[in-house]
């Protein structure tokens, strides 16, 4: 089974959700691999997991998980 950038994103995301720096550097990255739609597919998926509110979405500032 193929795995999709965007998949590969959300896996990677999930695992590096406890860190904020590397959130943060691991969801750049996504921004600039992603098509458009995939990005906003991207965004809706992380606040329905609580890691981006939906007012920071444009700005790219992930939402700090409590330990």
């Amino acid at each position: 089974m193929k795995t999709t950038y965007l998949d590969y994103y959300k896996m990677i995301l999930d695992k590096v959700s406890f860190d904020h720096n590397l959130f943060r550097k691991e969801y750049q990255k996504a921004l600039r691999t992603l098509h458009a739609q995939e990005v906003s597919e991207l965004n809706h998926w992380l606040q329905s997991k609580g890691l981006l509110s939906a007012s920071h979405s444009a700005s790219a500032a992930p939402v700090s998980r409590a330990a």
